[in-house]
């Protein structure tokens, strides 16, 4: 059996202290499970009380993954276990989007070290953080139109920030970021090597942080020791795909599937091509929920988004939900073959989608 918890340290550096957060589920990629968001909530709410430390750092255990979104096939059986007094399912998201939330509004900095995998959840920590650091390693991507779901934990806020349509470009297809991308989208502030942690702490550890001008410190000493450090992240994918997507993407939804289902046969810029061929798999209600999201409810701040996003996960809280089904098929039979509730665009409810978000 996976234990699933978060390792709670404080390190003394040369003035002042900090916490370091690691997410431990490495049987699961770091997955969040409502035990770990609870302990996460917990251990920020003593932090933010303690005068004694000045920022909080955050990692995932070993070295696959920072966090790889939700623990998605234990969400699925609370659903599926539900009654009409309790949904542990509804807990789980509820507890995590709290969290992450409050990551947001934090009184203290709070710096992600990014490495390994970074989807769902994790997104979620890392963009709510005030420093991210992506390292080599790094794959950021949000594919829950593959489960059912949605980019959920008011990633969708983040995404509408970038060059349109690319936020629903990513949210429909849930193409992977290299770190390349993810820092010159500005989804990360800097970089190190994935071997670099040990130099991260000890630069943190010879810091003077009992200071009021902390966030400039800690703002210069990242930039100097990513300087220091420099790492080679590979190309960004994303830097010369901007017309092919504007393309691809118009007005019209169900033509804009069509265009991205035929630029999976018969595309040419290798990284646009691999990610329209996810459409193929996608569930149609992840599908239009996300165009929804982007094109009628855009612009929202950052806890506007956070809202909705209460809403629409909620709606994903029953067994007959595309998400529940989407995961039996991806995560637990594995025969990737999900039954969705919708077949074709024309089958798509617009009305009952569009209510969600009232």
């Amino acid at each position: 059996m996976s234990q699933d918890y978060v390792h709670y340290d404080i390190i003394d550096a040369q003035e002042g202290r900090f916490a370091l957060l690691t997410l431990d589920n490495s049987s699961r990629l770091n997955a969040h499970t409502t035990k770990i968001v609870r302990e996460m909530h917990e251990y920020l709410d003593q932090i933010a009380v303690d005068d004694s430390i000045q920022f909080v750092l955050i990692r995932g255990a070993g070295e696959r993954a920072f966090c790889a979104g939700g623990d998605i096939r234990a969400v699925r059986e609370d659903i599926l276990s539900a009654t009409p007094e309790r949904n542990d399912g509804w807990t789980f998201f509820t507890t995590e989007y709290h969290s992450v939330r409050r990551l947001r509004s934090y009184p203290k900095p709070i710096i992600s070290f990014a490495g390994g995998i970074v989807m769902g959840g994790g997104v979620g920590v890392m963009q709510a953080s005030r420093y991210r650091i992506v390292t080599e390693t790094t794959v950021f991507a949000m594919p829950e139109s593959l489960i059912g779901l949605f980019a959920d934990v008011a990633i969708v806020y983040f995404l509408s920030l970038l060059p349109k349509p690319l936020g629903l470009f990513l949210a429909l297809t849930g193409a992977q970021l290299p770190p390349q991308s993810v820092l010159n989208l500005n989804l990360a502030d800097f970089s190190l090597p994935q071997a670099g942690f040990t130099d991260l702490i000890d630069t943190l550890k010879a810091g003077k942080w009992q200071t009021e001008n902390i966030d400039k410190r800690l703002n210069l000493s990242l930039r100097q020791l990513s300087r220091h450090h420099a790492v080679a992240l590979g190309d960004d994918v994303t830097a010369d795909c901007l017309p092919i997507i504007q393309g691809l993407i118009n007005a019209d939804f169900e033509q804009t599937l069509a265009n991205l289902r035929a630029y999976a046969d018969e595309g040419t810029h290798a990284w646009v091509k691999q990610a329209c061929a996810n459409v193929a798999h996608c569930s149609l209600y992840s599908l239009a929920l996300h165009w929804l999201y982007f094109t009628e409810y855009q612009p929202m701040s950052y806890h506007a988004a956070s809202d909705t996003d209460f809403k629409l996960a909620k709606a994903q809280c029953h067994p007959n939900s595309d998400f529940v089904e989407g995961v039996r098929a991806r995560m637990v039979d594995k025969d990737y073959a999900p039954k969705w509730r919708w077949q074709t665009p024309a089958d798509i409810d617009w009305a009952e989608l569009r209510a969600l978000f009232e």
